[in-house]
């Protein structure tokens, strides 16, 4: 019986060794990303505005109103903030008017709202806070749009 012959190595390590240069340059690139700042800003008040939403939900869902105007409000504050690059707590109603003009009216009203809900003890139905909920979700998508 006749032996095999070893046959050669042929081109594998050449691809192991692409692939393990293809394996750094990968890890490098992920290393920077997740140590850039500006990407880190925009991921933080991304989840912000999230919690911001679900939170608008919850209140919702409990029918409470003051809470549901202090988390539209906030999400507000959170995606201006980060399209103008100030704290979120910078985004007031005067701020809103002076960059946005006309096309803020709609964002002042949801603040305003919320700054007399607060006080006032108004009540909405369900039906009125879907509105406003949706009003909400408009000038997100508005605003995204925008920037």
């Amino acid at each position: 019986m006749a032996r095999p012959t070893p046959s050669s190595p042929g081109p594998l390590p050449s691809q192991l060794l692409a692939a393990l240069a293809i394996g750094a340059v990968i890890s490098t690139v992920r290393t920077r990303r997740s140590r850039d700042p500006l990407r880190l800003q925009r991921e933080a008040a991304e989840r912000a505005l999230n919690e911001s939403l679900a939170a608008m939900d919850v209140a919702l869902h409990d029918k409470d109103a003051p809470r549901f105007f202090d988390a539209a409000r906030h999400v507000l504050q959170e995606r201006l903030a980060a399209q103008w690059h100030v704290p979120a707590s910078h985004v007031t109603i005067h701020e809103i008017r002076t960059r946005l003009n006309s096309h803020g009216e709609e964002v002042c009203a949801i603040f305003q709202t919320a700054d007399e809900i607060a006080y006032s003890g108004r009540r909405y139905t369900v039906p009125d806070l879907l509105q406003w909920r949706d009003l909400v979700k408009n000038q997100l998508h508005q605003l995204a749009r925008a920037s």
